[in-house]
């Protein structure tokens, strides 16, 4: 049993004759990296700017 595009791929490769799956899985995955990029970046403007507009506590008072 075959599920999705992986099992497509993964079925082409066996047969040794690759074609549409796998070459939709190459765009799958970088998709799917772009989009952690994106995730990344966006965490890290959003902690970069919370931590200007949040005052600092001191540690020692």
């Amino acid at each position: 049993m075959l599920v999705g595009l992986r099992g497509a791929a993964e079925y082409e490769t066996i047969m040794g004759s690759p074609g549409m799956g796998v070459a939709s899985m190459d765009a799958q995955s970088i998709a799917h990296l772009l989009i952690i990029v994106f995730i990344v970046i966006a965490n890290l403007s959003y902690f970069a700017t919370h931590a200007k507009t949040q005052p600092r506590e001191e540690a020692f008072q």
